[in-house]
């Protein structure tokens, strides 16, 4: 981790799916420690982004009134991170828009590779930067087509 090789190796894999969504298939990926979950085909599918993918929000129960959790007993608590994207599960539909989002995030970290600075990049980071900057430039623009949430549109 924090290497250029491992930079390299994360990087290949934003370049096998967008070879996949260029050739006009849709990518499920997912790296090999997530867990699947029954009805998660159905999930995917209900959304209608171009790309979605979770995020790595984790939410405990607030059960502060029997004692068995943080906070006041009104809800989840969201704890941080608290909007970052995960690229270790995605749905990417083989479109304009989800083709040039892996573009971005390959032609990212060409540019810092050419600068000595590929080390400090991977996936992950790639993934945030290019797709958060997509997101508010979509808002701005009036082209987000559906949003959960502060941290997701599609």
């Amino acid at each position: 981790f924090g290497t250029e090789g491992f930079s390299e190796l994360t990087v290949r894999k934003l370049l096998a799916s967008y070879v996949v969504l260029r050739e006009g298939f849709d990518v499920l990926f997912s790296d090999v420690d997530v867990a699947i979950r029954p009805g998660f085909v159905e999930d995917l599918a209900a959304h209608a982004g171009d790309i979605v993918t979770q995020s790595n929000v984790k939410r405990v129960p607030n059960n502060a009134a029997s004692g068995t959790g943080p906070g006041t007993g009104t809800g989840d608590v969201v704890l941080p991170p608290f909007d970052e994207l995960n690229s270790g599960f995605y749905l990417a539909r083989s479109n304009t828009r989800a083709r040039a989002a892996f573009e971005d995030m390959l032609l990212e970290y060409r540019k810092h590779r050419a600068l000595n600075e590929a080390a400090a990049l991977n996936d992950q980071i790639l993934w945030n930067r290019v797709l958060k900057k997509s997101c508010a430039r979509a808002r701005r623009t009036g082209g987000v087509g559906s949003q959960a949430g502060e941290a997701e549109c599609a």
